[in-house]
């Protein structure tokens, strides 16, 4: 069942800038290690490597990414790349490499543009049901997370 309307707001951020209101904050959502991002993976090149350098140390400091994320920030860089390459070749007037030719002559968009696209739909979709991204984290709880070193957490029964 798809979910609607706007994501939730991590819990993490809802303490950081205010929960004006006053909804039950997730005191079970999972933590994971901080991301590390200060070396980009050695496959990216050109702008994706550009945006990883440029924008990872930002995400880095704010520490609302963790590990399972990464895949998560390297598909944002190499997305950001192929745009950038796109919106080139476009400026440059060329759509070789987004078109082929059908049988009867005329052209069509290339199959392997919409592979892509469906594959990226499918990992996000399921990376958000399995919790890999900050907003979706909101919705999954954690058991027995909640106060467990706090020995006044157990309410004892009145006689």
């Amino acid at each position: 069942m798809a979910r609607t309307g706007r994501p939730p707001k991590p819990t993490r951020l809802k303490v950081v800038t205010g929960n004006p209101g006053k909804r039950k904050l997730n005191d079970d959502e999972p933590a994971y290690d901080p991301l590390d991002l200060s070396v980009p993976p050695e496959n990216l090149s050109g702008t994706a490597k550009e945006i990883w350098e440029e924008y990872g140390p930002e995400l880095q400091a704010s520490k609302v990414l963790t590990v399972v994320d990464a895949h998560n920030f390297r598909a944002f860089c190499i997305n950001y790349d192929l745009w950038d390459r796109a919106a080139t070749k476009l400026l440059e007037g060329s759509t070789a490499d987004f078109t082929e030719e059908t049988m009867q002559g005329g052209s069509k968009k290339n199959p392997l543009i919409s592979a892509y696209n469906d594959f990226q739909r499918n990992w996000e979709r399921l990376g958000g049901l399995l919790g890999l991204d900050p907003s979706s984290r909101t919705r999954l709880q954690v058991p027995g997370t909640r106060g467990k070193d706090n020995p006044y957490g157990k309410r004892r029964r009145s006689s």
